[in-house]
Formats: structure tokens, sequence, C-alpha cells
């Protein structure tokens, strides 16, 4: 829910500013995003914060839970160099989490480590660890020499910037769904530009 909505709300905002004469002079599209973002919110806030809010139980808590057991998990070098093998992260939590903790932990059936470093570490290993740090270093490349590219490129690094803020308490990524999001993303953010390039060679050239 959280990469659908941020990625909604970075495409909303695209979409306002590329178009935003039309949009806002038009009343009924303008009520209608309205009512979308007022529903996305609304959906977020009864399902996410409100049952915070109302018990004892916060998710961060949990999380906490998870990251101490996933940092105790890679204290052993062969998982830290090769992981844990993919989807094999349940298994060992729920193997180990009671002995690690002393104590029973707030919930067992943990699929994920809920860290996107951490996700593609403990399912790939150290090669795992490089591919994200590699495309996060090449989106902010891309993003400080970012005159050269498409507003739809931009947008596309924004939303993909999100899926990394997003992944550092979650793990989004591990659903088919939300894999073909990321690998959308990081498509339409990573690619070279060619034609831009080529433009701008040429402009270099007769210079």
């Amino acid at each position: 829910m959280g990469a659908i909505g941020g990625s909604f709300f970075v495409l909303l905002f695209y979409i306002l500013k590329k178009s935003k004469s039309t949009i806002l002079n038009n009343r009924i599209t303008k009520y209608s995003v309205l009512a979308l973002v007022i529903i996305m919110l609304g959906t977020i806030f009864y399902t996410k914060i409100l049952p915070t809010i109302q018990t004892d139980y916060s998710s961060l808590d949990e999380r906490g839970e998870i990251w101490k057991i996933s940092a105790e998990l890679l204290e052993d070098p062969d998982t830290e160099l090769f992981g844990l093998g993919y989807g094999q992260f349940q298994y060992h939590y729920e193997t180990n989490v009671a002995e690690i903790l002393q104590r029973q932990p707030l919930d067992y059936y943990v699929l994920q480590p809920h860290n996107i470093f951490l996700l593609f570490t403990f399912n790939f290993g150290v090669v795992g660890l490089i591919f994200i740090l590699f495309c996060l270093g090449k989106m902010i490349n891309r993003l400080i020499h970012s005159k050269k590219y498409t507003n739809l490129t931009i947008t596309s690094l924004f939303i993909l910037g999100y899926f990394f803020i997003h992944g550092l308490i979650d793990s989004p990524f591990f659903k088919n769904d939300m894999l073909i999001l990321l690998l959308l993303f990081m498509e339409l953010s990573l690619i070279s530009n060619q034609k831009q390039d080529l433009l701008e060679q040429d402009k270099d050239s007769l210079t």
C-alpha cells in the first residue's frame, strides 16, 4: 500500500504540474482528484495509524525485534556472504527469534526483514546488497545530473527514491506486483535517454 500510495502521489504531483491549467479549471476533474487523495489518506490513516494509536502495540516495536534478529543472523559470515536463500528468512526468523529475545516475540510469522537492504542481502547475499546499492547510487547520480533527462525520467527517479526511503522501514518488493513496480521505475529511471544524449552531442559539436 505504501509503495502504491507513494507512487500515486508523485504521479499526481507530476500530472498537476504538467497540466495544472487544464485540470484546475475543470471542476469535475479537480473534485475527482481531491476525492482520490482523501480516499488514499483515509485508508492509510484507518489501516496503519489508527490501530497504533488505539492499542499499546506499534508496528515499529515489531520492526525493532525483526531488525534485532536480522543483526544476529548477519553475524554468521556465511549468511552475510551468501544470504539465507531466496524466501528463507521466515524459517530462520521463526527458528531463532525466541532464543535470541529470551521471550515470546510480538509475531512469529514474519516473511521478510522489513528493510530493502536486508531483504536483498538475505535473499541474494552480498551480491544482492551490491545490486540494490548500485541502483541507489545510480538513482542519486541521475538526480544530480537531471537537466538532460525528460520529465518522465525525473518523475520515475522520484518514485524510485520514495521506494528506497519506504524500504528503510518496510520491504514492499518481495511480492510479485511490487517487484514489477520496482523494475518498471528502475527501467524508466536508470536507462540512458539516448535521443537526448544524441541531441546534447550534436549541440556540443556545433558549439
